[in-house]
């Protein structure tokens, strides 16, 4: 009953077998449990979102979580991850922008820039992308995910040589790439 994973692959079976209220009253049972886990938040919130079509009780539920335990990064890039399911991009940007807040210089923190510039980049907002890039290089230079952002920036800076760079940084690292 301590395993988390039993419960959520019990849950998984009443999903498929078309129990889904057993399946929420399993999830919200593993949530009692251990309140402070954020697995099972992040699967209740999947299974509100995936099986009961409730994108709102999804977000609340994650919403609460969060409360409760504000220093648990994993809940927020989970919000981050339904509202991108959604599509609701301002949302993300602010869920992001709350995470580099909260966790500043920390890795979460970190990787919070980089998504956040990730999209930022994508908008075309190549100003807002590079000073978040910069950022995270200055804490982590070796940071691949930077690294490969920076690229992308040079790259439509028609900055070849910055690029390859940024690129062979990457490569050192990571030469399967």
């Amino acid at each position: 009953p301590k395993d988390f994973q039993y419960r959520a692959n019990l849950a998984s079976f009443l999903v498929k077998t078309n129990q889904p209220d057993k399946a929420e009253k399993t999830l919200r049972a593993a949530i009692a449990q251990d309140p402070d886990a954020d697995k099972p938040h992040l699967l209740l919130a999947d299974f509100l979102f995936t099986v009961r079509k409730d994108s709102k009780a999804a977000e609340h539920e994650l919403m609460t979580a969060i409360k409760e335990n504000p220093k648990n990064s994993i809940l927020y890039f989970g919000l981050a991850g339904l509202y991108e399911k959604t599509g609701d991009a301002s949302r993300i940007m602010d869920t992001y922008r709350e995470i580099i807040s909260r966790f500043d210089k920390k890795p979460e923190g970190l990787r919070a820039r980089n998504q956040l510039a990730s999209m930022l980049l994508r908008e075309g907002k190549q100003d807002e992308a590079e000073k978040l890039t910069d950022e995270v290089l200055k804490e982590n230079p070796s940071d691949n995910d930077a690294l490969l952002i920076k690229a992308r920036l040079s790259l439509l800076r028609q900055d070849a040589q910055g690029a390859i760079t940024a690129l062979r940084a990457v490569l050192r690292d990571q030469q399967n790439l």
